[in-house]
Parts: structure tokens; C-alpha cells; sequence
């Protein structure tokens, strides 16, 4: 009995048109090549039938012998897991140009205000591409498998603009979700703000730039014009006003100090890459005091160019939206952090 859990982004966890592609292919592989396995849809009743399960990740690398640079190829690793002995049976691991792989994000994906680096996600990536044949896969991986299940569907939901089953079943991830609710806060706010209820969206945005701030850090993904400080327009953008002013009020009720750090894709020169991203965390800074003035000696802002990109590779599309995202990072409120 065999679970495809479902792909992922090797750096940000995401999941992408390319991503999805690849869990049907490999299930039609299975399906007519290896008779000898019953392949499981990944729901709860198939997770809980499962002997094996194979998870697997798409990570934007730089091109063969090359160590650092621009990201223009793909690295694929595939991991067969045995959920009695929680082992690594086999892996396999694969690298494909970038032309022809289509890395957008699921609408899901795009439209998610929030990101932080989770654990679990992290594990995932871990195990697929590092644990060692035969080593033991840590239990929290196993421990986590029916949450992820839960918030499984409830992203394929929102995919699918069923938003009222996407909320029936973002709510259910929630309480599922004990360790890292990022994803079913996320969904929440997104599927409230598609069924038109205000309210409860502003309610749970708050709540969730709340768990930004417990992190101690969380990024926004911001979309900005091609080279210049100016937000994006279109009907996505809309929201940056209620997101900012949530930040501006959180912080003070939480009486936090920040640092915000700007980020830029590679696909510049970098000089003008570090000044770009500096001065679109300056952008995000003067929102955020004109709505909050308290704020005003309470933030550092600094610009990290294309340094600690994620993606990695220069499309500026929304498939490297996260290489240009906006970063907040809870300081010290001593004299150190008492300028701009």
C-alpha cells in the first residue's frame, strides 16, 4: 500500500504547477509499471492503510559544476519511506534544466500573505534530501502526515475556487495544526476574504501577523513594480493596506521593535539590487509609522539585495515571489535599535 505526499519546493515549501504535475505522473507510472503496489489516494483512510510512502521535493540549483550563481536547472529528489520500520528505503535524485519546468505556485500559494520558514516543512525537505538509506525517519514526520493530509485538501479546495469547502476544511486543518499553523491561518484569511466576510478575514489576519511576531521573524510577499520601490497594481495588491496597518498595530500593542530587511531577485546588478531592496524596506518603514507614529524610533531597515534568495532564479515572476519579499525580524528594543 502506497501515499504520494504531496511535493514540495526544496527551499520554500511551496507548491507549483510543476509540482502537482509530477505527483500525477508518478502515479500513472505506478499505476502501469508496478502492478505489484496499491497505490492510495493521499487522504486520511489512504495514510492510515499506507505501508510506504514516497515524498519528494523541486529545488531551483545552479547549473552542473557550478557552485553558487543564478539558478537555472532543478534538482529532483524522490524518497520511499516505510511507515512501520519509519526508515528511508530508497531515493533517487535527478537534475532537468529549467526550460519547460513551470514552477508558479498554486493560487494558494501565490496569494498567501505570510511566510515563515516552518519546521515541518523544513523536515520534509530534510528527509528527502539528506537522510542516509536505511536511517530512521523522526517521528514527528509520521506525527504530522494526517495534519498535512487536512490542509492538503483544504488548499486543492481553494485551488479549485470551492472557497466555502476550502473554509469547512482550513478549519478542521487548524485544530490539526498544533506545531506550525502558518498554512491554516493563511488559508482562513484567504478564504474569508473570497466569501466577502471582513470581519472575520481582519480577525484572522490579526491572529496571524501575531504568529509572525511569536516567531520572532515572518516575511510578507509584497509584489513590487520591476526595478522601482512602487507596489505592483492589480487585484492582489489591494490588500496591502489592511496588512500593513495590522503590522503597525500589532507591533505596538506587542511594543516590539523591528528590523526589516529588503530582498531583491538576482536578476540585477547587485550594487543596484542592495539599494533597491533597502529602499523598499524604507517604503514598508514610512507605511508602517504613518499608520503607527510610535513606530518611528522602534525600526531598522537594511537591504540584502539578492544575498539570501530562496528561488534563486531571476525570473521575476510569480514563481520567485518569495526572492523579493519584505522581511520582519523582532529586536531588542535597546539604544542599538534607536535609529532609521
Amino acid at each position: 500500500m502506497l501515499v504520494i505526499k504531496p511535493f514540495i519546493d526544496g527551499t520554500g515549501a511551496t507548491q507549483s504547477i510543476a509540482t502537482r504535475a509530477m505527483e500525477a505522473r508518478l502515479g500513472d507510472l505506478l499505476r502501469t509499471k508496478q502492478p505489484r503496489l496499491v497505490f492510495q489516494p493521499f487522504t486520511m483512510a489512504g495514510v492510515d492503510l499506507a505501508t510506504m510512502v514516497i515524498a519528494g521535493t523541486l529545488t531551483p540549483v545552479p547549473a552542473e559544476g557550478q557552485a553558487d550563481g543564478m539558478r537555472n536547472a532543478y534538482a529532483i529528489c524522490l524518497a520511499l519511506m516505510d511507515t512501520k520500520s519509519k526508515t528511508l528505503l530508497s531515493r533517487a535524485v535527478a537534475r532537468v534544466e529549467r526550460s519547460g519546468v513551470n514552477a508558479t505556485p498554486t493560487p494558494f500559494h501565490q496569494e498567501s500573505p505570510v511566510w515563515i520558514k516552518e519546521e515541518s516543512s523544513s523536515l520534509y525537505a530534510k528527509t528527502c534530501q539528506s537522510t542516509k538509506l536505511g536511517s530512521a525517519i523522526p517521528a514527528a514526520y509520521f506525527d504530522n502526515i494526517q495534519s498535512t493530509v487536512a490542509i492538503d485538501q483544504a488548499i486543492t479546495a481553494y485551488d479549485s475556487a470551492r472557497y466555502s469547502d476550502a473554509l469547512e476544511r482550513f478549519s478542521r486543518a487548524f485544530g490539526l495544526q498544533r506545531n506550525d499553523p502558518l498554512r491554516a491561518y493563511n488559508g482562513l484569511y484567504l478564504t474569508y476574504t473570497k466569501l466577502n466576510r471582513s470581519a472575520a478575514a481582519d480577525n484572522v489576519l490579526a491572529k496571524l501577523i501575531d504568529y509572525g511576531f511569536s516567531k520572532k521573524h515572518f516575511a510578507i510577499k509584497f509584489q513590487f513594480r520591476p526595478g522601482v520601490t512602487d507596489f505592483a497594481v492589480d487585484k492582489s495588491t489591494r490588500a496591502y493596506d489592511s496588512w500593513l496597518k495590522e503590522i503597525a498595530k500589532r507591533a505596538v500593542q506587542g511594543e516590539h521593535c523591528l528590523a526589516i530587511t529588503g530582498h531583491t531577485s538576482p536578476s540585477g546588478h547587485e550594487p543596484l539590487n542592495e539599494r533597491l531592496s533597502l529602499l523598499r524596506a524604507e517604503l514598508v518603514r514610512n507605511r508602517l509609522v504613518a499608520e503607527a507614529p510610535p513606530l518611528a524610533k522602534r525600526i531598522t531597515v537594511q537591504g540584502a539585495g539578492s544575498r539570501d534568495n530562496l528561488v534563486g532564479t531571476g525570473k521575476d515572476d510569480p514563481s520567485d515571489a518569495l526572492d523579493r519579499r519584505v522581511g520582519f525580524t523582532v529586536t531588542s528594543c535597546g539604544r542599538s535599535s534607536q535609529y532609521y
